[in-house]
């Protein structure tokens, strides 16, 4: 009879520690869907980039004209020379207005 309590005792503890553990891997498993949906969605994005990004390159090579070919590399594409450095500058007036 002692032998059939602790089966019996033992069967409930594993049964508890089994519920508690399945709960948290559950959780994880959620978890680790939705991060690799959003990893998915951002994969997605960076192609869309890439695929924007050649398309203004082709459009820049096919301008003849020097000028405009550089103002869209500047300005689409926020390209730089190599000797150059970009400044950023900060209007801290209409900062302080909001």
């Amino acid at each position: 009879m002692k032998v059939n309590l602790l089966t019996q005792v033992f069967i409930g503890i594993a049964v508890v520690l089994l519920a508690l553990y399945s709960t948290n891997v559950y959780k994880n498993y959620i978890k680790l869907e939705a991060i690799k949906i959003k990893e998915v969605n951002a994969e997605k994005e960076i192609d869309e980039i890439k695929l924007e990004m050649l398309n203004y390159e082709e459009k820049i090579i096919a301008i003849q004209d020097k000028f405009q070919r550089e103002k869209i590399a500047r300005e689409k594409l926020q390209m730089i020379k190599k000797q150059e450095k970009v400044y950023k500058f900060i209007n801290y007036e209409s900062q302080e207005e909001k």
